[in-house]
């Protein structure tokens, strides 16, 4: 069973700051009581677009977008997915690492992609920049961001 244990998030427009999470915990039972204006429906809105991007359909956004999300599973396991989006030609350009106990095990950037199964990375894949990786790597042998695809999948918002 995988639970979000923290998120943070920075969003900027134009060196902007339009909003700023630094770490909020998640536990077990979080309510979110503020006045209006402060951030709440952002941080909503936030996690209704990382959901989007399990679905393999990421909603556009014209911002620069960077987040942390740390995952526990089964109470044992960490799971950290850095995520950072930018745009480009009405695009979004995804870059992403992901990291289990501290160790990584997937980055866009390094092209590292580890078989948790064997601990053999994988040489020569190629994801493109506009296609986040929980949607487009889909095989058990990535335990990890498998995971946290169907975290996201799980996500339903009632409004």
């Amino acid at each position: 069973m995988i639970k979000l244990k923290s998120i943070e998030f920075l969003e900027k427009k134009n060196n902007i700051v339009h909003s700023k999470v630094t770490k909020f915990d998640i536990n077990n039972f979080t309510l979110l009581i503020g006045d209006n204006a402060q951030g709440k429906s952002r941080f909503f809105r936030t996690l209704s677009f990382l959901s989007s991007l399990a679905s393999g359909k990421p909603k556009t956004i014209m911002t620069k977008f960077q987040s942390i999300l740390t995952f526990i599973v089964d109470d044992t396991d960490e799971i950290i997915y850095e995520l950072k989006v930018d745009s480009k030609n009405n695009e979004n350009i995804f870059n992403e690492s992901i990291y289990r106990n501290k160790k990584e095990i997937f980055s866009k950037e390094k092209q590292i992609l580890i078989n948790e199964v064997t601990g053999d990375n994988i040489d020569n894949f190629f994801i493109p920049d506009n296609i986040p990786a929980i949607s487009s790597v889909n095989k058990p042998e990535f335990k990890s961001i498998t995971l946290i695809r169907e975290f996201f999948q799980r996500i339903i918002f009632i409004s």
